[in-house]
């Protein structure tokens, strides 16, 4: 199977394939919504407007169609990737290209392509339309509130303590990591506190004790939650399946209809509890992990890391 890494001159063949078929996955999998797919589609074929982005790489199988994009550096990833046969062969030329090292790539719900090889979770997004949330039975010993900036502080602490946390049990690795750091997006989201606009911040309450918070970012007709949080000792009683409920309740009266959350993944949960009340897995961070011990040869490469003709 000759797979061959593509020049300059052939990325205008190429793109609008590759575009088409990153497009198709993501609706497919509710990763990205039918509005947004005009926009994805020239912001991608943008970063190839001079030839193949400095960092990234691009190799094509002529015969199947298969194709992979890759980016090269310190910690490699994969952009994107059409495979739907022979996928020994590609995984080896992806530790050839990154040297031995993991690699990091986003595989979606029934997608075959390289998630199938051995490979580490990092992290699950999901998704729901509010009006599939299902009801907890419990739902009346719950409500939601707006945040004081004190217990803006106090939630903030425990959801960087936990996020912390589970990135270490992550271990390894780990290409998301700044994107978890709590307390910078906090900074840089947060800018007017617990009044920035386009921002939830609430207390989940039982009678008048605050047992926690949730966190949510409004774009329209969606909301991503960044952080939910119960604190020790009031959890085991679906007090956060309620939450969500109420919390979607204001966010419908605000014209938001979907609700959307990237969660560590071990941090197993937190997943449950999205699971339980309909979230639904769009797409999975993993990281790609090389072999311990040799399998088929690797493509030859020149001293430049290129393939040889």
């Amino acid at each position: 199977m000759p797979i061959v890494e593509i020049s300059a001159s052939d990325v205008n063949a190429w793109v609008p394939c590759a575009v088409e078929h990153m497009v198709s996955v993501r609706l497919r999998s509710g990763a990205l919504s039918p509005t947004r797919a005009r926009a994805f589609v020239a912001s991608t074929t943008a970063r190839f407007r001079v030839g193949v982005p400095a960092d990234s790489r691009v190799f094509t199988c002529p015969d199947s169609g298969d194709w992979l994009w890759i980016r090269t550096g310190r910690e490699p990833e994969i952009e994107d990737v059409r495979v739907t046969r022979d996928c020994s062969a590609w995984a080896d030329l992806v530790f050839a290209v990154s040297q031995g090292q993991p690699v990091a790539m986003t595989a979606y719900p029934g997608e075959g392509s390289l998630a199938g090889l051995p490979h580490r979770d990092i992290s699950q997004s999901m998704k729901i339309a509010i009006s599939d949330l299902r009801l907890p039975r419990n739902y009346d010993d719950i409500h939601v509130r707006p945040m004081s900036a004190v217990e803006l502080d106090v939630f903030l602490a425990a959801t960087a303590e936990s996020s912390d946390r589970h990135l270490a049990a992550a271990s390894g690795p780990c290409c998301c990591r700044d994107s978890w750091n709590v307390m910078a997006r906090a900074k840089s989201r947060l800018t007017d506190g617990v009044a920035t606009p386009g921002h939830a911040l609430l207390s989940i309450c039982v009678d008048s004790t605050t047992i926690g918070g949730i966190w949510a970012e409004i774009d329209g007709k969606h909301a991503r939650i960044w952080n939910l949080y119960v604190y020790s000792g009031y959890r085991g009683h679906g007090h956060s399946r309620a939450a969500l409920l109420a919390t979607a309740e204001g966010l419908k009266r605000e014209g938001v209809k979907y609700m959307n959350v990237t969660v560590i993944a071990p941090n197993k949960a937190a997943i449950a509890i999205y699971e339980s009340v309909g979230f639904a897995v769009t797409e999975r961070h993993v990281v790609l992990q090389p072999p311990a011990v040799g399998g088929i040869d690797r493509p030859a490469l020149d001293r430049t890391g290129r393939m040889r003709a």
